[in-house]
């Protein structure tokens, strides 16, 4: 059962990173300082799924025995 929790962990650890990714590229992908309110509204969902992915997926991997880095 805890190697469950380990690789549903990793599942949402892999899934921040491709946000991340897709995050990375709105911003960089459009060198300018205004962007539309879809375009905002985007990025703010976006962050806000990574850094959920990110809580439960260390959550998850805290559970199943898994030491994390700091």
């Amino acid at each position: 059962m805890t190697n469950d929790y380990v690789e549903w962990g990793e599942t949402y650890l892999r899934e921040a990173a491709v946000l991340k990714t897709r995050l990375d590229r709105i911003r960089n992908g459009n060198a300018r300082t205004f962007y539309t309110a879809s375009e905002k509204r985007r990025m703010r969902m976006l962050y806000e799924m990574y850094l959920e992915c990110c809580a439960i997926g260390r959550l998850l991997q805290k559970r199943g025995g898994r030491r994390l880095p700091s």
